[in-house]
């Protein structure tokens, strides 16, 4: 009998969450607003669609709407990429039975800005990749609790600057997960005034299925593609948004800010 592993989602690293799941994100962000926002602590939740959830008290239901943010030319698509070469990797660590450990992959799949070319990953690029990292983990793993940090080390993907492989309190499974070093946008007011105009447009369907909506920004930003800067000339800006309240959430740095906002131009 072929011998039980576990999922390769058991692998994933809990901060790397299945990004293409809409369904489970609009969760794992609520969530996290939930905790940050006693008002709606004591209500009855329903996760539904337009507004995203809904909030039930005695006397009224508030609906929260969620929209991510996102950076300008932030790369989406190579984000994508990374999440599927990290999927097959976990996926052949898995078949290979490959010790615990937390592996780290630090990816460069961006070609420099002076080519002006666009670096070509497709379908048997990301088997490729993924293989050739699972092959230079499997050869170099360290002893259990010891770590180790691989850069150029023969069989390495360019793909991949850095495998980082600690096997110190990996736990009995271990975890992947992958990491970007990313620039912070500082012109956050014009991406969030933007979404906010955006879901206007939907607000008078949202308020026929409860009392007031709340609408909720989120800035994911344990990835590049959600990094922006929440200054105090952020905060302190008075955005025009039709919603009974407006936040935004930084899920990575794990801070909730409720925004001034007005119904008319200042």
């Amino acid at each position: 009998m072929r011998k039980k592993t576990q999922s390769r989602q058991a692998l994933q690293s809990r901060v790397d969450f299945d990004r293409r799941d809409g369904r489970q994100m609009e969760c794992e962000y609520f969530t996290s607003f939930r905790y940050f926002e006693p008002v709606i602590q004591s209500g009855t939740v329903t996760h539904d669609d337009g507004p995203d959830f809904l909030v039930e008290f005695r006397d009224r239901i508030v609906g929260v709407e969620i929209t991510q943010l996102f950076r300008p030319e932030s790369g989406r698509a190579i984000e994508s990429t990374q999440e599927g070469i990290l999927e097959e990797a976990c996926r052949k660590a898995q078949d290979q039975n490959l010790p615990a450990a937390h592996v780290t992959l630090f990816f460069n799949l961006r070609d420099p800005p002076d080519t002006g070319a666009q670096r070509r990953i497709d379908t048997a690029a990301r088997r490729r990749i993924a293989d050739a990292v699972v092959g230079v983990v499997a050869a170099r793993m360290p002893l259990a609790g010891e770590s180790v940090a691989l850069e150029g080390v023969p069989g390495q993907p360019r793909e991949v600057d850095l495998i980082a492989v600690n096997r110190v309190h990996c736990g009995p499974h271990g975890r992947w997960t992958w990491l970007e070093v990313g620039t912070i946008d500082g012109n956050a007011i014009c991406v969030v005034q933007k979404a906010i105009t955006q879901k206007s447009e939907r607000l008078s369907s949202y308020l026929e299925r409860c009392n007031e909506c709340w609408l909720l920004l989120v800035a994911d930003s344990f990835r590049t593609s959600g990094r922006l800067a929440f200054d105090d000339c952020c905060t302190s800006h008075v955005f025009m948004s039709p919603f009974a309240r407006t936040y935004v959430l930084d899920f990575g740095k794990g801070q909730l800010h409720r925004l001034q906002t007005s119904r008319t131009h200042q």
